[in-house]
């Protein structure tokens, strides 16, 4: 990617920072799965959403799918970026509720 790609980026993670509130669960983590693929969460801006997302799906694990739970603690690991809340989180809430999980959302 250029210099002006990774700069659009910045921006749609610092207009997307803004407006969090404004986003559904798999929004959010829909983002912070594509800059995950995109390797731009070394980006001061881009990496402040990552936790910011991070710190919501703590306080609201309920709300997030298994497939968005997947999806976000797929873009952590894969970017090395640490927020062990965030796994402790997600793990005893899919501990909890995971016998109600299809074998898809198991896959994931």
């Amino acid at each position: 990617m250029n210099l002006k790609e990774n700069n659009s980026l910045i921006s749609m993670s610092t207009i997307a920072f803004d407006n969090m509130n404004h986003f559904k669960p798999f929004e959010l983590v829909n983002m912070v799965w594509a800059f995950a693929k995109l390797n731009v969460h070394t980006y001061k801006q881009v990496n402040k959403f990552f936790y910011a997302v991070a710190r919501k799906v703590c306080l609201n694990v309920s709300d997030f799918s298994y497939q968005s739970l997947s999806m976000i603690s797929w873009a952590f690991a894969t970017t090395d970026l640490q927020h062990p809340e965030l796994f402790d989180h997600v793990s005893a809430h899919i501990q909890e509720v995971g016998h109600h999980c299809n074998s898809q959302e198991i896959s994931n």
